[in-house]
C-alpha cells in the first residue's frame, strides 16, 4: 500500500505543481509505484505464498508484475482518450481535462515546439473547471500531430512482450495448468482490452 500511495502522490503533485518537464522513466516510476505494486506485483506474490505455502522467492514475480502493470496502464491511459464510453466505463478525455501527466501527454509535451509547450503548460495551469473544450481539442490535435498514442501503444506493446519473457522466468517451474494458461493469458488481455 505504501508504494501504490506514494505513486498517487507524486502524480498529484505533478498536477499540482503543473510539473511539464517530465520523462518517460519519470512516468514509468510512478506508475510502477501506483500501478504495478497494488495491481500485478502483490497480486502475483500472494498468489504464488498461497501456491507454494510460502516456499518460494517472491522476488522472481516483481520484473514480470512491473512490465504487466506498466503495459495496462499505458494502454487504460489510451483507452481513457480514445475508447468507447460504453466499454470503458469512465470519462473519454477525462486524463486532459483533469491535466494528468500520462505516457501520452508526456510524450507530446516533449515533442511539441516551444511556443506549443508553452500554451500547454498554461493549458495544465489552468483549474479543470475553468478549461475550455476547444482547448482541450486542442490537445488532441496535438496527440494526433505528433503520434502520441501510436508512440505509447508500441511502449505499451514492448512492456507486455517483456511480460511475457518475465513470465517464463517467474512462472517457468511450474507445471502446464489452466491456472498457469489464464496468468500467461491476462498479459495479452492487458494490452489488447477493446477500445
Amino acid at each position: 500500500a505504501h508504494q501504490s500511495v506514494e505513486g498517487q502522490a507524486m502524480e498529484l503533485g505533478w498536477v499540482r505543481d503543473n510539473i511539464c518537464d517530465l520523462s518517460i522513466e519519470d512516468y514509468l516510476r510512478m506508475t510502477l509505484k501506483k500501478t504495478c505494486w497494488y495491481t500485478c506485483i502483490h497480486p502475483c506474490r500472494i498468489g504464488a505464498l498461497i501456491g507454494t505455502r510460502g516456499d518460494i522467492n517472491l522476488e522472481r514475480f516483481n520484473r514480470f508484475g512491473y512490465y504487466m502493470g506498466a503495459a495496462f496502464q499505458i494502454q487504460d491511459d489510451i483507452l481513457n482518450l480514445v475508447g468507447d464510453p460504453k466499454k470503458y466505463g469512465k470519462e473519454i478525455g477525462g486524463d486532459i481535462w483533469e491535466g494528468k501527466r500520462t505516457m501520452i501527454l508526456i510524450h507530446v509535451i516533449n515533442s511539441c515546439t516551444e511556443n506549443e509547450k508553452e500554451r500547454m503548460r498554461l493549458f495544465l495551469s489552468t483549474p479543470r473547471k475553468q478549461r475550455l473544450h476547444k482547448d482541450v481539442t486542442w490537445v488532441y490535435q496535438l496527440i494526433s500531430k505528433y503520434d502520441s498514442i501510436e508512440f505509447s501503444r508500441n511502449c505499451a506493446r514492448q512492456l507486455a512482450d517483456g511480460a511475457l519473457q518475465e513470465f517464463f522466468v517467474a512462472y517457468g517451474g511450474l507445471p502446464e495448468s489452466d491456472d498457469k494458461l489464464f496468468i500467461e493469458n491476462i498479459v495479452l488481455y492487458m494490452i489488447e482490452r477493446e477500445i
